[in-house]
């Protein structure tokens, strides 16, 4: 899918850099890419195998729902390293389970002090119920009021389908906010961005990650759209000299450097576990070292994890200007 390719690719060439630098510690690696989509058993079935295949650590899918279901195979025996996921429960040291993004909780609460940094005292959300689509809605209006701001209301979409906002643009009308938060679709923003426009409607718009997830930066009508991410291509940094590296090896550029950078996260936070480790084989050993690396030279910056399974790092706001990213905000 959308939010787990670019990472996909991204671990793989990673290896293939490593592998071309002489191997880690003058060790080949190896990424194996397995589907985990699907029902339980499905899952169970895939993360055996590459449990029987001897692998040292798992690269986790970026959605909550597909997570749990890995570690309940796991159970704690290896380390598993969520690349996309913004899920909070994920984050368990206990049971090797790590994050290398910021959680939900703290994406939603950087967007509303934004949002009032920025002097947009009122708000209106979109959600709907879930972990992710649901829970940022909730913690931004949480945050936003109780740094004392005032959300008029919230409004239902469904993920991916909703691109009809008529109703709520006219309800939105005869009281408009100075800003709409929403973790939905990209393209979904879009759609809801010119419906205001076409009703006259001129109100700032602020999302969640899911604007990188989705593909953001491939759609037009974007520009003016805020939203929180994981890193900025500024340049000369780490972020795009991997996009530039991935796009010169396959000819094609990733569809989220920001997606592409946290797997390339999750390598660095590896490969210093395996060092801190002793240069431990044991993947229990190498998996429980994770949890007390510090200042690990990432791609989107540096992570530290202080014993626990979410990495103290950056959290970027970016504009969307002339379809590029710009910064906004750098936060934590």
């Amino acid at each position: 899918g959308p939010a787990d390719r670019p990472g996909s690719q991204a671990a793989v060439h990673m290896a293939d850099l490593i592998n071309c630098s002489g191997g880690l510690d003058g060790r080949p690696v190896e990424v194996i890419v397995a589907d985990v989509s699907g029902d339980a058993a499905t899952t169970r079935t895939t993360v055996l195998d590459l449990l029987d295949q001897g692998v040292h650590a798992l690269l986790g899918p970026p959605f909550g729902d597909y997570g749990f279901r890995v570690l309940q195979v796991t159970d704690g025996e290896i380390a598993v390293i969520f690349t996309g996921s913004t899920e909070p429960a994920l984050a368990d040291s206990e049971l090797l389970a790590y994050l290398v993004a910021f959680n939900d909780t703290q994406g939603a609460t950087v967007a509303a002090e934004f949002a009032l940094l920025r002097g947009w005292n009122t708000a209106v959300t979109f959600s709907s119920q879930g972990p992710y689509f649901g829970y940022n809605s909730i913690v931004f209006r949480q945050a936003f009021e109780a740094r004392g701001g005032t959300v008029t209301a919230d409004y239902e979409f469904v993920p991916l389908e909703t691109e009809d906002f008529s109703e709520a643009v006219a309800e939105i009308a005869a009281d408009p906010p100075e800003v709409i938060y929403s973790p939905m679709f990209a393209s979904q923003m879009t759609a809801l961005g010119r419906q205001l426009s076409a009703a006259g409607l001129e109100i700032e718009l602020l999302q969640s990650d899911a604007f990188d997830a989705t593909g953001g930066y491939n759609l037009s009508d974007t520009d003016g759209i805020y939203h929180v991410t994981h890193g900025f291509p500024a340049d000369g940094s780490r972020i795009v000299a991997l996009e530039r590296s991935m796009t010169a090896a396959s000819g094609l550029a990733p569809s989220s450097a920001n997606f592409a950078a946290l797997a390339g996260d999750a390598m660095a936070v590896i490969i210093a576990a395996y060092f801190a480790s002793g240069r431990s084989d044991d993947p229990a050993v190498l998996g429980a070292a994770i949890a007390n690396v510090t200042d690990v030279e990432g791609i989107t910056g540096t992570l530290s994890y202080n014993g626990t399974g979410l990495p103290m790092k950056p959290i970027y706001v970016h504009e969307v200007v002339d379809g590029e990213p710009t910064l906004a905000l750098t936060a934590g």
